[in-house]
Order: C-alpha cells, then structure tokens, then sequence
C-alpha cells in the first residue's frame, strides 16, 4: 500500500503501526482513514475513529495489510473545468455561426 517500501514482513506484533514504521512510514498520499486488514479466513477489520483518534485494527499471522491512496481532487477538478469551458465554448461559437448564416439567408 501506501508506505515507503512495501513489502512482506514476518510476524511479530499486533500492532499494526509497527509494520508501518518497518516499511519507513506512510506516504504523503496515504489514507490513513481507511488502512484495513485483511484476515487468513477471508474477515476483513477497518480503521475505526473515535473523534480524533484512530484506531488501527490487530494484526494477525498471514494477514494483509491495505493502505490506499488518496484520491488527488485538485488536478480533477481543474481538467474537468477545461473540459466543460472547451465544449461550452465550442456550442456557442457553432450557436453564433448558424445565427448568422440564418440571418444572412433572410436577408437575401
């Protein structure tokens, strides 16, 4: 997931903030809202929060730990605004030419 240097770590410890200090620490784009654990029997245990704490869930032997990353809004938001000004533009400059090629027409 979204840690330093991911990778496979031997069981030692419950705790699931060890094995990411062991993986040299979450990344920028880590969301640490939603860090799980998956579990060998197929059970699957989420962050829990409580105001402002988190609660990391237990880590088992042969779990999975998933860290993802979050979304980048800002870079999204700016293509999806050229995209909606391009087309806009587009509608009216093809509005323009058939008000004009009508009003010609008539004026014929």
């Amino acid at each position: 997931g979204s840690v330093q240097i991911p990778g496979k770590e031997v069981f030692s410890s419950r705790n699931l903030r060890k094995y990411v200090r062991g993986a040299g620490g979450f990344t920028e784009k880590a969301k640490k809202k939603s860090v799980y654990v998956a579990y060998p029997s197929g059970r699957i245990a989420s962050t829990k929060h409580i105001l402002w704490m988190k609660n990391y869930p237990k880590v088992e032997p042969g779990s999975h730990i998933y860290i993802p990353e979050k979304v980048d809004k800002s870079t999204d938001g700016r293509e999806r605004t050229t995209f909606i000004v391009s087309i806009s533009s587009s509608i009216i400059t093809m509005a323009s030419v058939v008000v004009t090629a009508i009003s010609v027409a008539k004026d014929k």
